[in-house]
């Protein structure tokens, strides 16, 4: 009985997501069809309020840097989900060029129980752990609620690279050069982390 509401559930989900990817689509699409019919014109006041306006269209996205979401590519579980996250536009602290590979996998109690998170590209991160991927984010555990959906958790993740805790960290030389405050320093590895680690899969 869970797991035939935690289906339901997580089709649902997922037809959500591609519906408001596809409707973002098309919005991108008509700004960058208005920056080409102001370019048409040559009025620069034109130009620039068209490129101002595609530009704020990215910034408030709320899937930004959410490349890809759903059930994984190898198999037909639904109960097993892939994301591609980017740290392109408004990370910061080294993860601009970074892109990695998630796994997201759904309990059979979903949305009772939280689904776990771990990423499958390495990645320095205060909260990560180097070795086994493990996210450690209270949305994940504690903080979870039924009304939180995979989306959301995707969200949380990309937030929280930009926004590391060092209190109870999964890496803890990186949470030490944080603590110190050398962010040039923990900026620095992170962003070899990113160039030598990177996701290159679709």
């Amino acid at each position: 009985m869970a797991a035939r509401v935690a289906t339901r559930r997580l089709l649902r989900e997922f037809e959500s997501w591609r519906a408001d990817q596809e409707e973002f689509n098309e919005s991108r699409q008509k700004a960058t069809d208005a920056i080409a019919a102001a370019e048409a014109t040559g009025n620069e006041d034109d130009i620039a309020a068209a490129k101002e306006a595609a530009l704020a269209l990215e910034e408030n996205n709320p899937d930004r840097g959410i490349e890809r979401l759903g059930p994984a590519a190898d198999g037909d579980d639904l109960f097993k989900w892939e994301a591609v996250l980017n740290g392109r536009g408004n990370v910061g602290g080294g993860y601009d060029d970074g892109r990695w590979l998630v796994s997201i996998q759904l309990p059979a109690a979903y949305p009772n129980q939280p689904p776990v998170v771990s990423f499958v590209t390495p990645i320095m991160h205060a909260n990560v752990h180097a070795t086994t991927g493990e996210v450690c984010l209270d949305l994940l555990k504690t903080a979870w609620t039924p009304a939180l959906t995979v989306v959301s958790c995707m969200r949380a993740v990309r937030m929280l690279l930009s926004n590391p805790g060092t209190d109870s960290p999964l890496n803890i030389d990186l949470a030490a050069l944080l603590r110190a405050g050398d962010t040039m320093a923990a900026a620095r590895l992170v962003q070899l982390w990113c160039e030598e680690k990177r996701y290159e899969g679709v």
